[in-house]
């Protein structure tokens, strides 16, 4: 399998990302949200909210979880 990267180019970018990343965001990335934390609305009528988003992870998180299991978001 190819891939447009090689792999160390892969780890160049990944070690030149984990520098810049302040001690807060490296924190945030050992945890995760609930996909209902992100979302405003019931149902049909739930959508992905920025303002929730920033609230809740201000410093990121290391994933997102049961985006279609726990809300209507498809």
């Amino acid at each position: 399998m190819s891939t447009r990267f090689s792999e160390h180019a892969a780890s160049e970018l990944v070690e030149t990302m984990v520098s810049e990343m302040s001690l807060e965001e490296k924190l945030a990335q050992l945890g995760g949200v609930w996909s209902t934390q992100l979302v405003e609305g019931e149902g049909d009528q739930a959508a992905f909210s920025p303002r929730k988003a920033a609230e809740v992870m201000p410093n990121g998180a290391g994933q997102v979880t049961r985006i279609a299991a726990s809300t209507g978001l498809r």
